[in-house]
Parts: structure tokens; C-alpha cells; sequence
């Protein structure tokens, strides 16, 4: 891809000027035809520079260090001219001078995006957002980061660039290539149109890449256990402890409706008598932060009742000895065998 460009050092005469005066030096960008000024900072009497080289004239020391300044600012330019010829990004004389400025409002990468997002949605942890919803941003990140290597073997890529093809592509990576269910490929879609409708907010696309992308995936029917079917998982019994712990959670869970981080988070001072002059447990949920209530039922007491004495539950302060989430997922097929 080939572009006009071009670069002129020049001074640029102010109003009120007096001979003898120092005159402010300015740079011009031109890209296609379009071109874009920029000051750069420093100042010269004009008898002391050149028009046709654009530069300072002379062998003082000042003038060598204006002119090995002024090369500085070209080059920089130039580098960055090149970096984004060779990822095909848009060039614009406006994009060059504000990469010299710091701004570089033009040239937003999705994964610098992508990062600042999952930066400040850690620091939110505990005040919004639960640590699993961080890690499946952390997750949603790395599988951008291998499409774009696989795909278009770059490292990123402009938010620019991110377009119906883009997404359609990115789909099929999740599905074909990471191997996701048709719900799963469809969260971590869900991601990436959270990063580029919040670009599209900043001003950094012009149009909502999402517009007329559909996707089709059916979340499947829930299916519920019977009372038989629960009497006979409860009633089962294992060999080894950690499959009789899993067990009595998921009993737990089924008996209050709790999910699994609120089941681990729970502690005994969040189980008191209500106004009823029953047991209920009291606590906020996890991932919605609202009050919940819920009627202790005796099979649920039951299993309180099992470990309150259990090393872990006094180790951590908490109700029951909830493993980790994989190990849990993991124990959990014997579980199902009946």
C-alpha cells in the first residue's frame, strides 16, 4: 500500500512580528494531499535557518542540537508512517501528528482496549464484579489474542478493523478451533461486542460493527431432578470422602437454590431464626449483590449439622467444605453414576 507523504520543517511568521525576532518552527505533515501542522516547540531568528533544507544554518552548538532535534521528530514520524503501512491501519496526517502530540486518539488497538477493560474491571472486584466474571474476561482475551495470530498473524489490530467478517470469523475460531458449544462461543462474543460498543461510545469507530450480526444460538432446556431421583444421589454412598462431600453440596444447593460461590462464601452467622422462629439464611447473592432469604429446611440442617465440626469449615470459617469449583466439577461425575 502506497501513500503521498511527506514532511516539511518551516517557520511560521506570528503576528506582531519584528525583525530580529525569534520565529516559532512548525512541522507539516502531508498524507494524500492532506496535510496537518504541528509546533515543534522550538524557535530560531530566521537568519539563522534554511528554507530549502528546513532546517538551521551554522556551526554553533545551539543550532546542532535544534537540528539533531528536528531529525528526532522525522524519524519518529517516519517509523511510525512505516508501522502502519506495513498493518494496513488507516494513515492520516491528523493520526502522525497526534502520535507525536501523545494523543494517538486515532489508533486504538482492540487488545490494548481489550486489557485496559480487564484492568479496571480487577480493581472493581468485590464492588460490581466477582472474580469468576474477571476470569472469564481473562479467558475471552487470550482467545482474541490466538485469532488474531492464527487468523491474520499480527499481535493486534486496530478497532477499525474489527468489522461483520471480523466476528463471523471470530465465531467460527470459537467453534471450530477452541471448540466451544454454540452458548459458550456466544458469551465470549457478548465480550468483544461490550469492547467495541464501548469504542463506538468514545468516538474511536464510527459504526456498531454488531448491527447486522445474528446469532442463533438456543441456550438447551433445564432439566430437573424428581424426588426419587434426589432421594437416590442423597442416599448413595462413596469411598472416599471428597465424593460424599460433593454430594452432600450439591443435596445442600438443591434444598436452598444457592449456587456454588454462595454455598462456599456461607458462614453460620448468616443462619438465624426468623420472625417465624425457624431457621433461615440470610445473605446476599454473589453475582446480583441483593438480599436473599431462605427457609432452612430440615434435609439442608442436616447437612449443617455434619460438618460443623469439619477441620475446613473451622480452618475457613464457613458453614461447609466446598472444594474448588474444578475439583468439585470434577468429583462430580462418580456423583452422577447411580
Amino acid at each position: 500500500m502506497s501513500y503521498n507523504f511527506h514532511l516539511l520543517f518551516y517557520l511560521k511568521r506570528p503576528k506582531n512580528f519584528i525583525k530580529g525576532e525569534m520565529m516559532p518552527i512548525y512541522l507539516r505533515i502531508t498524507v494524500k494531499g492532506k496535510h496537518s501542522e504541528y509546533s515543534v516547540g522550538r524557535e530560531i531568528i530566521p537568519s539563522f535557518w534554511s528554507a530549502l533544507k528546513g532546517k538551521g544554518t551554522g556551526l554553533r552548538e545551539e543550532i546542532r542540537e535544534l537540528n539533531d532535534y528536528l531529525h528526532t521528530l522525522a524519524s519518529k514520524v517516519r517509523r511510525f508512517h512505516t508501522s502502519l503501512v506495513e498493518k494496513e491501519d488507516e494513515v492520516t496526517a491528523v493520526i502522525l501528528r497526534d502520535h507525536l502530540t501523545g494523543k494517538n486518539t486515532s489508533n486504538h488497538s482492540l487488545l490494548r482496549v481489550y486489557q485496559k477493560h480487564n484492568d479496571n474491571m480487577e480493581k472493581l472486584i468485590g464492588k460490581g464484579y466477582s472474580y469468576s466474571t474477571f476470569q472469564t474476561y481473562q479467558s475471552s482475551i487470550r482467545h482474541v489474542k490466538q485469532f488474531l495470530q492464527l487468523k491474520y498473524e499480527v499481535q493486534d489490530i486496530n478497532v477499525k478493523k474489527v468489522d461483520f467478517k471480523f466476528i463471523t470469523d471470530y465465531e467460527l475460531f470459537l467453534r471450530i478451533d477452541r471448540g466451544n458449544n454454540a452458548m459458550s462461543a456466544w458469551k465470549y462474543i457478548v465480550h468483544l461486542k461490550k469492547i467495541m460498543l464501548y469504542c463506538l461510545g468514545a468516538g474511536w469507530i464510527v459504526g456498531n460493527p454488531f448491527l447486522n450480526y445474528r446469532n442463533t444460538a438456543k441456550a438447551k432446556a433445564r432439566t430437573f431432578l424428581n424426588m426419587e431421583e434426589l432421594d437416590r444421589i442423597k442416599n448413595r454412598e462413596f469411598p472416599l470422602e471428597r465424593l460424599n462431600i460433593v454430594r452432600d453440596i450439591f443435596i445442600f444447593s438443591c434444598y436452598t437454590g444457592l449456587s456454588y460461590i454462595d454455598v462456599k462464601q456461607l458462614r453460620l452467622d448468616q443462619i438465624t431464626k426468623g420472625d417465624d422462629g425457624n431457621l433461615w439464611i440470610f445473605i446476599k447473592r454473589q453475582k446480583t449483590e441483593t438480599p436473599c432469604h431462605i427457609p432452612l429446611l430440615d434435609e439442608a440442617k442436616v447437612i449443617l449439622d455434619r460438618y460443623k465440626n469439619h477441620r475446613i469449615c473451622r480452618w475457613r470459617k464457613v458453614a461447609l467444605p466446598v472444594l474448588t469449583n474444578q475439583r468439585m466439577n470434577g468429583y462430580r461425575a462418580p456423583v452422577k453414576v447411580l
